[in-house]
């Protein structure tokens, strides 16, 4: 997979050697269980290392991170690029359609309002 995204689907996300991790790297210098990236409440993504392990994010050495978009993350013999999914936005075209038959609607009222207020 190198080179390639890897998505993630639930947190938290273990990276490491063991067959028992999210995704798996066999590198050198990369640990059992490396790293945990978790969803924290306020700070959003958190990077977590496990003792004894060692990892930079952006080349500066962290036990624990909180990740932006672009992070670069290095472990052992490997590194990987943190970034977030396209959001997916929602149709909203019966919305649209109904909020221009409304205003449709409205102008002729209005149209048919001051047609009989001239008439009376």
């Amino acid at each position: 997979m190198a080179g390639g995204p890897c998505d993630v689907r639930h947190f938290p996300f273990a990276i490491g050697r063991s067959s028992t991790c999210d995704f798996r790297i066999e590198e050198e210098g990369v640990w059992e269980q490396h790293l945990r990236i978790l969803v924290h409440a306020t700070n959003g993504f958190l990077l977590s290392v496990q003792p004894d392990a060692i990892a930079a994010v952006n080349g500066q050495l962290v036990r624990e991170a909180v990740l932006r978009n672009g992070d670069i993350v290095s472990m052992g013999g490997s590194q990987f690029r943190f970034l977030l999914g396209p959001t997916r936005q929602r149709g909203f075209k019966w919305r649209e359609y109904a909020t221009w038959v409304a205003l449709g609607a409205l102008c002729l009222g209005q149209v048919a309002l001051i047609y009989w207020l001239m008439s009376s």
